[in-house]
């Protein structure tokens, strides 16, 4: 019989982008606090990948 899974960077990457956008709307579901985190960090990330485009 096996124990829980490891949760570390490499565990998470193994479940893909469709199944870490799926737990992180439902976690976020009914709290506008973590919403809002939510989307600072995506628009960090996008504002990000903007620049770099730029720059690059």
């Amino acid at each position: 019989m096996g124990g829980r899974p490891s949760l570390n960077a490499r565990s998470l990457e193994a479940l893909g982008p469709a199944r870490l956008a799926e737990l992180l709307l439902r976690r976020t579901e009914g709290s506008v606090a973590d919403r809002q985190a939510l989307r600072l960090v995506m628009g960090e990330t996008t504002q990000c990948q903007t620049s770099c485009l730029l720059f690059a």
